[in-house]
């Protein structure tokens, strides 16, 4: 069993529903505040809210005002459906932290994703081309518009040194007030059906909503499609290249502290040093542990004019 929780993805495992369970307590702690401060609630009512908090997906509804449970395939299915782009957007928010950085824009990037992914869907009259087509085009534009604007914070980083927290608030505003105007100026706003205003026509409108795939029978009644299946394939996508390639190890931030002694030495020339630097490498003492040793020549160290000096730095790469 310790060789079992040793393991790297068990440890990986087991903190992920950690932290879920945390979640969910502070969520049932809040409940149970409310309810023994509120009398309109009372503790009947916090002790339903606190078990539909930890097992909701089993309600199964509710017979003379008791609840009732057992398998709901329905809640099952629009639990599943609504995971789809928290899965998706959590991946923008992990592979920036893999990389040392904090993507706070995720929900930025996923309103100008869905924008352009909506506008693609729905400007394409029906009949035009065929379903699948235009579904990979909106699929494929949503995640450019995603990706571009990802990557305004991202410059800015890069170029002025912009802190990306800033950056992607910022952000996040623009697009909420972008993607508000833009379909507010559009034709894209539902009038067939007269009960609702300011809503958005849904892809089925135009024949190219994402397909079943057959988890309708499986979750009858609910809102779940296909776009779990391509939320997981992303997912592992992302998982491998992350973990098992050279690409994913480069992307891994290595924190650099470094010890340096700098000695002083009339007779140092370029030729000792290199001579010196070419049989010196770096060490690998553990796959996150790298130690290495370099010699460099330096004329004219600043402040210290017409001196040579051999420089030692001693540096240890830590990889989280």
């Amino acid at each position: 069993m310790r060789r079992l929780y040793e393991k790297d993805g068990v440890q990986k495992l087991l903190a992920s529903l950690l932290s879920i369970l945390i979640g969910l307590t502070v969520g049932a702690v809040v409940i149970a505040i409310v309810g023994l401060t509120k009398q309109t609630i009372g503790i009947k009512g916090m002790w339903d809210g606190i078990r539909i908090i930890y097992a909701g997906i089993l309600s199964t509804g509710r017979e003379a005002g008791k609840l009732t449970w057992g398998f709901n395939p329905q809640n099952l299915g629009n639990m599943l459906f609504r995971a789809t782009p928290l899965i998706l957007t959590g991946l923008s928010v992990a592979i920036a932290n893999k990389t040392g950085l904090f993507n706070i824009g995720a929900a930025g990037q996923y309103l100008m994703g869905t924008m352009a992914t909506l506008m693609i869907a729905l400007s394409i009259p029906a009949g035009t081309l065929p379903g699948w087509i235009v579904w990979l085009l909106a699929f494929l534009g949503g995640m450019i518009a995603g990706g571009l604007w990802g990557a305004i914070p991202g410059a800015l980083k890069a170029l002025l040194n912009i802190n990306e927290v800033l950056a992607c608030i910022m952000t996040n505003w623009l697009a909420a007030n972008i993607v508000t105007w833009a379909f507010d100026v559009s034709n894209f706003k539902n009038v067939a059906e007269g009960t609702k205003t300011g809503y958005i026509y849904k892809t089925t409108f135009n024949g190219v909503s994402t397909p079943k795939l057959g988890l309708d029978k499986l979750f009858p009644n609910s809102q779940v499609n296909g776009g779990i299946l391509v939320a997981i394939v992303i997912a592992v996508i992302v998982y491998i290249i992350m973990n098992k390639t050279t690409l994913g190890y480069q992307l891994t931030p290595w924190l650099q502290p470094f010890l340096r002694y700098d000695a002083y030495r009339e007779q140092a020339t370029w030729e000792s040093a290199k001579t010196i630097y070419s049989v010196v490498s770096n060490f690998t003492l553990h796959k996150n542990l790298m130690f290495q040793l370099q010699y460099n020549f330096v004329h004219d160290k600043p402040y210290v004019r017409d001196r040579k000096y051999n420089e030692l730095k001693a540096l240890f790469y830590i990889r989280f």
